[in-house]
C-alpha cells in the first residue's frame, strides 16, 4: 500500500519559493492594512510591495509630519511676520526676520518632500 506521498507525481517547480514569499509579504501587507483601516487597492507584485512598506514605516511617517510642521511654522517667520513679543502695537519690538533665501530654501526643500510624496503614493 503506497502512502499519500509517493503516490503523488508531482514535479517540484522552480522558484516556489520566491511566489511563497511574495505570498507571505502580499499576506502582511493586506493584514497591515486592515488594521490601519488604509485601502487595499495597490499594486501587488513584490518591488512594489516593498516600497509600499517603506512608504509606509514609522520613520518615513514621521519623517512627513515633521516637513509638514516645518513647513506649517514657516508662516510665523515670513513677512510679514505675526511673531512678537506682545500683541499691542505699541509695545511690540522689532520682528524677527530670517536672511534673504533662507525660509525659501527650506520652503523649498519642503516642497520636493511632497513632491516626492505624492510620485512615491
Amino acid at each position: 500500500m503506497l502512502n499519500s506521498v509517493e503516490s503523488m507525481d508531482v514535479e517540484p517547480v522552480f522558484g516556489s519559493l520566491d511566489r511563497e514569499e511574495t505570498a507571505v509579504d502580499q499576506a502582511t501587507v493586506f493584514l497591515e492594512d486592515a488594521i490601519k483601516y488604509r485601502s487595499i487597492h495597490h499594486k501587488i507584485d513584490k518591488r512594489s510591495l516593498r516600497i509600499y512598506r517603506v512608504y509606509y514605516s514609522r520613520l518615513v511617517r514621521w519623517g512627513l509630519t515633521f516637513v509638514i510642521v516645518i513647513d506649517l511654522g514657516l508662516a510665523f517667520f515670513e513677512k510679514p511676520s505675526s511673531l512678537t513679543i506682545s500683541s499691542d502695537p505699541r509695545f511690540c519690538g522689532p520682528r524677527p526676520e530670517a536672511p534673504c533665501g533662507v525660509l525659501e530654501g527650506i520652503e523649498i526643500l519642503c516642497l520636493l518632500c511632497f513632491v516626492l510624496d505624492v510620485v512615491i503614493k
